[in-house]
């Protein structure tokens, strides 16, 4: 019987035209979301994907959206995240109050990067102060507010990861990085790659909707929100990956 990994390999290379050096970018996407599950797991694991348009990444990505515990978002401001104020009816509309326990996904996160540098430091200020679980802020208008909230993020950008991550050192060593379509293409190479886009255009709506439910499946199968790594699963994970990698491909 075929591991979840293997039948989700298997079924997004039947489709996406992957260059055999990107096609860790299945196992990355799925290992990003599985590792915040792991029980007992101290450390929450986030991650960037970064690629040019038309490398994969949000057809991939885009396979998570029908799975409960990811929570897509085009784009966030500060007060978004931890809001100073409430709505009309009393309700405090901070987006940190529902994240607990699921994975934050921006499609595409290189517009939110290009905006002003105030505003992005803010925000990744707030995801900065978040990461641990525990975020509080003070308002003149409602005083202390105390968020809980342990969640994963993943997030999709093109070229202009280097220049943001320099600029926003302070998550630096709380992402991970998988960078995707760096080959250099020749003509002949660039062409059939193109070919292969076309022939699966036809069949593109449907193609999409089998990706995500074999995605919502297998993340249904694999996560069952307290995932245990046994001593062994642990002692090959940290042989094979080192020892900061933790069992994140554990069970898959």
């Amino acid at each position: 019987m075929q591991s979840p990994l293997v039948r989700m390999r298997t079924s997004f290379l039947n489709v996406l035209k992957l260059d055999p050096e990107d096609r860790l970018l299945i196992d990355y996407t799925l290992s990003l979301v599985v590792a915040n599950y792991i029980k007992d797991t101290v450390d929450l694991v986030w991650g960037w994907i970064e690629g040019p348009s038309g490398s994969g990444k949000t057809e991939v990505i885009r396979t998570l959206k029908a799975w409960p515990l990811c929570v897509f978002k085009s784009e966030l401001t500060p007060q978004s995240l931890a809001s100073g104020t409430n709505t009309d009816d009393g309700e405090d509309p901070s987006l940190l109050r529902d994240l607990d326990g699921k994975i934050l996904v921006f499609k595409d996160f290189t517009t939110q990067s290009g905006e002003r540098d105030d505003k992005v430091a803010k925000i990744m200020s707030t995801l900065r102060g978040a990461w641990d679980g525990f975020y509080n802020k003070h308002s003149g208008s409602q005083g202390g507010r105390e968020y809980t909230a342990k969640f994963g993020v993943i997030s999709c950008i093109t070229g202009v990861i280097d220049a943001f991550a320099d600029e926003n050192q302070q998550l630096g060593e709380r992402l991970l990085i998988f960078r995707v379509g760096k080959k250099y293409k020749n003509h002949s190479e660039s062409a059939d790659k193109l070919l292969g886009i076309l022939d699966s255009l036809g069949n593109k709506k449907q193609w999409r909707r089998e990706l995500t439910d074999i995605t919502t499946n297998i993340l249904n199968e694999t996560v069952d929100l307290g995932i245990d790594v046994s001593a062994e699963e642990r002692e090959y994970s940290k042989a094979t990956f080192g020892e900061t990698t933790g069992s994140a491909l554990s069970g898959l």
